[in-house]
């Protein structure tokens, strides 16, 4: 089973989320900012990461940033996911090593399809 942690300051974000990717088999964890996903990774290393970008405290940029540059975290996929959608907010997901970026909201297909596309 592949372990999915969502990452996401906004609960009913991580509910739909959570609740999307279980009906589909996936082991979700979920963590409501930065901080809190940072300690789950230290104890369970999961398939992908899907990653907010405005949250408080560190914002998602920058938590890309640190599991990138972890050689123990640095190959796992993380997409972004953010109500901004200009295409500067993508390049800087870019630089700072995420593999794809999805506009909220999303549908669940597009969220799937993501989601299989980095996992092989």
């Amino acid at each position: 089973m592949k372990k999915v942690l969502v990452v996401d300051d906004e609960p009913d974000i991580l509910d739909l989320t959570r609740m999307f990717l279980e009906n589909e088999g996936y082991k979700v964890f979920t963590a409501g900012n930065s901080e809190e996903a940072l300690k789950i990774v230290e104890n369970m290393i999961p398939d992908i990461i899907l990653l907010d970008i405005v949250m408080s405290g560190f914002d998602g940029l920058e938590t890309c940033e640190i599991l990138k540059s972890n050689p123990i975290t640095g190959d796992i996929p993380v997409i972004m996911f953010s109500a901004l959608g200009r295409e500067e907010d993508k390049a800087k997901s870019r630089e700072a090593g995420a593999c794809d970026y999805i506009i909220k909201p999303f549908s669940k297909e597009t969220l799937l399809k993501k989601i299989k596309a980095h996992l092989g």
